[in-house]
């Protein structure tokens, strides 16, 4: 990046999920460049951890932090938008507060779906500064690249104002962590294809360990199948179809699960439920809720043989799927969206059952199986990608 801006804010108001890991890198990657960085955070508890978590870091030295009042949560029929509003408030005054405290020169959103409708709407609320963003959560082109999704609503709306968000002359790289989106602006916007930039899902290497010694660390049998849901433990992400079927299935299996992450309130209500009382009264349940930090992924990746995919209604990313692939384990997916793709297209056939005395294990219905990060396979670019490759993009590449 020619020459490299001196100081950097970076906005970053959530924790939750995958959050923090991109704000860790970002953090130490710029830092390692000489740029002195400015971190925006939210005046709420969130803020506050950010800022612990980021001081816990040794390499993470000589951060600044800029604290900001988050308006008040949206909410109503239109909480949507009213939300996207709400968050360009926020980057709004954390820009101006920063600006209190020295020079900016260049603005770097880790998460640009907070707002990116109502940027694209609105223009950019850091003046003439320069800025990057990295997205998401976009879906509107999935049915032009062969993505298997459902139709989404106002998607042509949707198009129109990401083109209108990549014709800001301040907005220099719109980041984003799936191949598709590229694909589709060189194909339909080839003007501005430049702006937009793949980044791969970024994860820290792996750390492989020895299987056995992994599960005696987290008193798991050595024979059993070991079925892992990792990261922040939603609803949404299967927990009750896991435990369902691992509590039915998989008891002449000897399946095993391993919930590894914060459990949010209503997942708590399956975690507490039947299923998981008859997985724990034969101590086939075992749980971690709370923050899982990067240094303990190698322990559990190690450990299990599945890693659990399989979503509800959900057609994004997931970084959980990365590293899967660096640990060479098998994931369990619904054939739908991003994960579904990328499974295919770069895993190759499993077993039902990962070695030991597990047999044939029957999956749930609409739930497939495929092994990713084989390195002998002839794409083994899952397995591949790392924070280090993925930043190396950002702060080695033109941003002018």
């Amino acid at each position: 990046m020619p020459p490299s801006p001196s100081t950097w804010l970076i906005i970053e108001p959530t924790i939750t999920g995958h959050h923090f890991d991109y704000l860790r890198h970002l953090v130490g990657g710029a830092l390692q460049r000489g740029i002195l960085v400015v971190v925006g955070v939210g005046t709420d508890p969130a803020g506050e951890q950010i800022e612990r978590r980021l001081h816990a870091v040794p390499a993470l030295e000589g951060i600044e932090f800029v604290r900001t009042p988050l308006p008040a949560a949206a909410a109503g029929p239109a909480r949507r938008v009213r939300g996207m509003m709400r968050w360009r408030r926020f980057s709004a005054d954390t820009w101006r507060a920063a600006g209190r405290q020295r020079r900016i020169d260049f603005v770097f959103v880790p998460y640009l779906d907070y707002a990116f409708f109502a940027v694209a709407l609105l223009g950019s609320t850091f003046g003439d500064c320069p800025f990057a963003d990295i997205a998401m959560r976009q879906r509107f082109r999935f049915p032009e690249v062969g993505v298997v999704s459902a139709p989404q609503r106002g998607a042509r709306l949707r198009r129109l104002l990401f083109r209108r968000l990549l014709a800001l002359d301040s907005l220099k790289r719109l980041f984003v962590i799936d191949e598709t989106l590229p694909e589709y602006v060189t194909r339909w916007h080839r003007e501005v294809a430049g702006k937009v930039v793949l980044l791969p899902d970024p994860s820290d290497p792996p750390r492989r360990m020895d299987r056995a010694a992994a599960r005696a660390a987290l008193g798991l049998p050595a024979g059993a199948l070991v079925v892992l849901l990792f990261g922040d433990i939603e609803a949404r992400k299967g927990v009750a179809t896991m435990l369902e079927w691992a509590a039915d299935t998989g008891r002449a299996a000897d399946v095993h699960v391993v919930l590894a992450g914060t459990i949010d309130e209503e997942a708590r209500t399956f975690v507490s439920g039947e299923a998981a009382a008859r997985l724990r009264e034969a101590d086939r349940c075992h749980i971690i809720d709370r923050y899982v930090a990067a240094d303990e992924d190698a322990l559990l990746f190690s450990a299990v043989d599945w890693v659990w995919l399989a979503y509800q209604d959900f057609e994004l990313m997931s970084g959980v799927l990365i590293k899967a692939a660096q640990y060479g384990c098998v994931v369990l997916f619904r054939d739908v969206g991003l994960i579904g793709r990328f499974a295919r297209r770069y895993g190759s056939p499993a077993e039902h059952a990962s070695g030991g005395p597990a047999g044939t294990v029957c999956v749930p219905p609409g739930v497939q199986l495929r092994r990713v990060g084989d390195r002998t396979s002839p794409d083994a670019r899952l397995a591949e990608q790392s924070s280090d490759n993925a930043y190396r993009i950002i702060f080695d590449g033109p941003m002018a």
